[in-house]
């Protein structure tokens, strides 16, 4: 890691690795953010969308053929 990309990714991860804080907003903050959003929604099937569960929709969204 002689380059300059590798220096300065070596001394941002040993200043990561200090503070536990960051680590808790790097690792776990995503995590449980995602958990709060996805029970927030839930995946009843929803009347609206003809009784499709959300589960088993497709990204991106494809008309029916």
């Amino acid at each position: 890691m002689r380059t300059a990309v590798g220096r300065l990714v070596r001394a941002e991860l040993r200043l990561m690795t200090r503070d536990p804080l960051v680590l808790t907003f790097v690792f776990a903050f995503p995590v449980v953010t995602m958990l709060i959003i996805g029970g927030a929604f839930g995946t009843a099937p929803d009347p609206a969308f003809d009784g499709v569960n959300p589960r088993t929709g497709t990204w991106p969204p494809t008309s029916p053929s």
